[in-house]
């Protein structure tokens, strides 16, 4: 069965020849540190054309062909390109800042930036129509995207993802108003709120177009991210979250699908504890909800699946918090183990780590959570 094959029967919710393994995207990929020392754990002492780290993030975007094949991965990606984010350092800051295109700030500490400037903290609703939105038609976003897509769905038999965009509805809603600004304005300035989350959505649903456009005939899924919760629960209540985020959320998920003709199915990225909105989230047309964070409130395996088993598939749920970074080898292997048998039985699981890979994860953990996946992640299932 080929890697393309085998992830398409496991979204379907059949069990193909093993569960299929995941590592890239923005959300289920490596800080730049620990990738590092994989590649020289696994004896690839240089650098290859393919390989990209984000210069804001620290996250690699593109990793080198012999990790992937080294790991059994089976998903390849394309992103939309974009403007640059240029970061430059003061004379004594310990951080590095910049503004990205959106307009809002950043600061830069180790291998995340951080907002600390939003540009409508101050706005009122009649500032939103003539804000400097970023341009979604720029020629630059798409050069060389669709015969790259192309090359893989015809020279490889991966399973061919849309990377992210960037944030989502949600997620720049707070980080152009500043995340306190924006919970009140949920509760006490609704029509500030709502218009706010309808114009970024004018931006992606254009974004989404320009990138779909370019490569829809290829790709078989396409992944959102609007990060919803903590470690506790929802970031809003359910109720807030259909009043104000679904409508447009829904909406866009309907123009992706039409996008690609109906062929390519969802993958939400959203971290936390977000069992009280999976439903909201199949009805918004979610086909696929990473990355099933397992210690965060009402996520475990055996709840989520037995609940929604049957409506969405799962993607993600290898401890990031506590087994990958401090547990041995052995710990690690039965992780993988517990994950499989709770979330794959009649397929519906793509195992990867519930988050980045941080630089304190040591390479051997890497190793053994992949190798397990290969070796336990065979249907029939044997757990």
């Amino acid at each position: 069965m080929t890697p393309r094959e085998r992830v398409i029967k496991t979204i379907n919710h059949e069990e193909p020849d093993r569960v299929p393994i995941d590592l890239g995207g923005k959300n289920n990929t490596m800080i730049d540190e620990s990738y590092d020392r994989l590649k020289k754990y696994l004896g690839i002492h240089d650098q290859s054309p393919e390989e990209e780290v984000s210069s804001a993030y620290s996250v690699v975007v593109h990793f080198d062909e012999r990790v992937l094949k080294r790991l059994n991965v089976d998903f390849r990606r394309v992103f939309l390109k974009g403007k640059n984010i240029e970061l430059s350092r003061k004379p004594g800051q310990e951080y590095v800042t910049g503004v990205d295109e959106w307009g809002i700030g950043l600061r830069k500490i180790n291998w995340y930036a951080e907002m600390v400037n939003h540009p409508l903290e101050n706005a009122s609703i009649d500032d939103l129509k003539d804000y400097p939105w970023p341009d979604p038609f720029d020629p630059i976003r798409t050069k060389g995207l669709r015969e790259e897509a192309k090359r893989l769905y015809y020279v490889t038999d991966y399973a061919i993802v849309a990377g992210e965009i960037g944030g989502g509805l949600f997620e720049y809603a707070c980080w152009l108003r500043g995340i306190d600004n924006y919970l009140v304005d949920m509760m006490l300035n609704k029509e500030f709120a709502i218009k706010l989350i309808e114009k970024i959505f004018e931006v992606e649903k254009n974004l989404w177009e320009v990138f779909l456009n370019a490569v829809g005939d290829y790709v078989q899924i396409v992944e959102i991210a609007d990060d919803y919760g903590t470690q506790e629960g929802p970031m809003v209540s359910p109720e807030l979250f259909r009043e104000i985020i679904k409508p447009c959320h829904k909406r866009l998920i309907s123009f992706i699908k039409e996008a690609t003709g109906g062929k390519a199915k969802v993958k939400h990225h959203t971290c936390g504890s977000v069992y009280d909105l999976v439903g909201d989230l199949i009805d918004c047309g979610i086909d696929i909800l990473s990355p099933v964070q397992p210690l965060a409130k009402n996520m475990e395996p055996e709840k989520l699946k037995s609940k929604f088993g049957e409506r969405i598939c799962f993607h993600g749920g290898i401890d990031e918090q506590y087994v990958l970074p401090r547990g041995t080898a052995e710990e690690v292997r039965e992780e993988v183990g517990t994950k499989i048998n709770g979330f794959a039985k009649r397929g519906g699981y793509i195992l990867s780590p519930a988050h980045c890979i941080q630089p304190d994860v040591p390479p051997e953990n890497v190793v053994a959570m992949y190798d397990a996946a290969s070796e336990l992640g065979k249907y029939p299932l044997r757990i």
